[in-house]
């Protein structure tokens, strides 16, 4: 998907030179004409994710560092969606050229850590290298089933900002072009409860006092910045305005979340420590279909 920018780019240079039809008005409004628009964007959100989630387990002996990983494993899993969004924003162009800033809401569980690699059964792997390597029964994992609840829809907030170029067709009718970039945040209520947790050195009853340390953390880089571009239609009938157009979003990185933890065992003669580590990935890429409703002046 890193290649749609240069294309978008080769799209933009090649299309003044493009033939239309007879009778057709290729006429650009006047240098000095400003134009002012705002829409409103409802539309389909559709999803392309793949996710990675991994484990680490590492034991230090007396005296001694952490050394290598003596256990690991990955799952990874990938799927299309989609689903309904909404959004809105505002257009300022002088002639051909313009800019516009928009919002746009998206809601997927994808976008929630494991989500995508639980409903695809990603973890039944690790369940059977843990019983092949350890002796140990493997089980399956419905994750419908269980006590917790089920993971909530994630909410990513779009913001994202573009500098277009217009190409009139005909009376009423123009085609546009446009690069850009913003900021995706993605939030859900389940990573936020934990991260408003006070994670560190968890306290160990009085009688395991000395003996026993536990520290934990936990962490999440769920906001990254977008680059991408926008194809779109306008249909203009009076002030009134009828666009309809594709966007493609691409983040800059990976949505993250990790949690580490560390159990230190000591007695008078040896001290064993264990250290462990989970992280979670997630890889989007955003494919807007929208139909924008709005009026110029």
């Amino acid at each position: 998907m890193k290649r749609i920018a240069p294309f978008l780019v080769t799209a933009l240079a090649a299309l003044p030179t493009l033939p239309v039809a007879a009778g057709a008005q290729t006429t650009n409004p006047a240098p000095d004409e400003w134009r002012f628009e705002v829409f409103a964007s409802p539309g389909w959100s559709g999803l392309r994710t793949a996710a990675e989630d991994g484990w680490a387990l590492t034991v230090a002996g007396p005296g001694a560092a952490a050394g290598p990983e003596d256990w690991t494993h990955r799952a990874t899993g990938s799927r299309l969606s989609g689903g309904f969004g909404w959004g809105g924003g505002v257009r300022l162009s002088r002639g051909a050229w313009g800019v516009e800033a928009a919002y746009r809401q998206i809601r997927s569980r994808d976008l929630t850590p494991s989500h995508l690699l639980l409903d695809t059964g990603a973890y039944s792997g690790m369940l059977d290298s843990i019983a092949a390597e350890g002796g140990v029964e493997s089980v399956a994992v419905d994750p419908v089933s269980g006590t917790d609840p089920p993971l909530p829809r994630s909410r990513g907030d779009l913001f994202f900002g573009q500098v277009f170029r217009s190409f009139r067709l005909r009376p009423g009718a123009v085609l546009s072009v446009g690069l850009g970039g913003g900021h995706l945040r993605v939030t859900d209520d389940r990573t936020d409860e934990l991260l408003a947790r006070d994670w560190g050195v968890l306290p160990v009853p009085d009688f395991f006092e000395g003996w026993f340390e536990i520290d934990t953390g936990y962490t999440a880089s769920r906001s990254r910045f977008v680059y991408g571009g926008s194809v779109a239609l306008t249909t203009e009938v009076g002030r009134f305005l009828l666009r309809p157009r594709l966007d493609v979003v691409v983040p800059t990185g990976s949505l993250t979340t990790a949690f580490d933890y560390g159990l230190e065992v000591r007695d008078p003669e040896t001290t064993q420590r264990l250290e462990g580590a989970y992280t979670s990935s997630v890889d989007p890429v955003l494919f807007l279909v929208s139909v924008e409703i709005g009026f110029h002046h």
